[in-house]
């Protein structure tokens, strides 16, 4: 494997958002990069701060772990198409 070409592929991703996860139970709206960090935020209401502690953590999570697969199909497509992976 070309481990560069997987880094400097890697970088772009951080660069774009891969993933926007919205919660309909919360009504939040997180766009999330390659780097699996938030790109934004929209709420669809308005919360107290006290409400936003106890709900952000769940819509977090949440938007994080579809990120997090998103991103490993994301590299393993690369990978295949590189012929870095059979499949």
């Amino acid at each position: 494997m070309k481990a560069k070409e997987v880094i400097n592929y890697i970088g772009e991703l951080r660069k774009k958002v891969i993933e926007k996860y919205s919660d309909s139970e919360y009504l939040i709206e997180i766009e999330w990069n390659g780097a699996i960090q938030a790109h934004s935020i929209k709420f669809g209401m308005d919360y107290s701060t006290q409400e936003l502690e106890m709900i952000l953590p769940i819509v977090w999570e949440r938007g994080a772990e579809k990120a997090g697969q998103k991103l490993q199909i994301l590299l393993e497509q690369y990978q295949k198409q590189n012929g870095y992976l059979k499949g």
